[in-house]
């Protein structure tokens, strides 16, 4: 699993390696809360919801852009080479 938290206005075109070690499955499941630095969750209001999707384009590099405002979990199945 890999987080990243994103804290700037403006969305973040990032390259993640995750070192020659791993082999990463391809697909990602992507899990991302996201708001306005002023959003608020409430009883009655839920601004910031998790959002759910697919990202297939893993591999020991690859690149992803991060909204702004967010935090991300790439979540994929992965094996430790020996």
């Amino acid at each position: 699993m890999v987080k990243v938290v994103n804290a700037q206005a403006a969305a973040a075109r990032t390259r993640v390696g995750l070192g020659t070690r791993v082999q990463p499955g391809s697909t990602a499941r992507v899990t991302t809360l996201q708001g306005s630095p002023d959003d608020v969750n409430t009883a009655f209001s839920t601004p910031i919801a998790p959002r759910e999707s697919r990202f297939s384009g893993v591999s020991n590099t690859f690149t992803y852009t991060f909204p702004p405002n967010s935090v991300t979990f790439l979540r994929f199945p992965a094996r430790v080479r020996g």
